[in-house]
């Protein structure tokens, strides 16, 4: 995770009415982050610079922390969900604002976890939250839920999207999931998946 502040030009500074698509590219970038398509600034970004603050190490704008989040088994899906998704309340550069429960939080902050799976057929994810969510799936766009927004949810069935993300079932596949947190007040994140097992990687 890397936790930013209000200073920063694309946090907090942005407001939306749904899902803004089309802010990254398609591929993953060589260096297993995400790549900004726009030439310039859009209605949720302000350009190609500021965008490599969010999933890159940059003492001046960033800190860069770590975090656990468990999955847990519940009717043969994988879930993790936080509806007030706060990693790092009282760490980075501290709370600067105040959530919809009235307490101070920190907000402006990116997640992003790699990891690897084994697909078998029939597996299904699910992403529900706000702000920025980009999931690929063997290097490729599958889900993408960019821009400043409240809480949207999408569902991908594997299956359906074997051929466009060059998926063959006994193969092992990365899955790299990238997320920003941009504005107050809010902050909400839940996967659910059918996925049998996330390999860190």
């Amino acid at each position: 995770m890397r936790d930013l502040q209000f200073s920063h030009p694309d946090f907090e500074n942005f407001t939306g009415t749904g899902v803004f698509p089309g802010i990254v590219q398609d591929q993953l970038g060589s260096d297993d982050t995400p790549t900004y398509q726009p030439s310039g600034a859009t209605a949720v970004t302000t350009g190609p610079t500021e965008f490599l603050d969010w999933y890159h190490d940059n003492a001046a704008v960033n800190l860069t922390l770590t975090r656990t989040f468990p999955l847990t088994l519940s009717n043969g899906h994988l879930v993790y969900d936080d509806q007030t998704f706060f990693p790092l309340d009282g760490d980075g550069f501290g709370n600067e604002g105040i959530g919809q429960d009235g307490m101070p939080h920190n907000f402006s902050f990116t997640t992003e976890i790699h990891a690897a799976f084994l697909y078998r057929g029939g597996e299904t994810v699910s992403f529900f939250g706000d702000d920025d969510v980009w999931i690929f799936i063997n290097r490729r766009l599958a889900i993408d839920l960019g821009g400043v927004h409240g809480p949207e949810i999408k569902t991908l069935k594997l299956d359906d999207s074997a051929t466009a993300l060059g998926l063959t079932p006994g193969q092992e596949y990365p899955i790299d999931l990238f997320h920003a947190e941009r504005r107050t007040v809010g902050s909400t994140f839940r996967i659910d998946t059918t996925i049998g097992c996330f390999v860190p990687r």
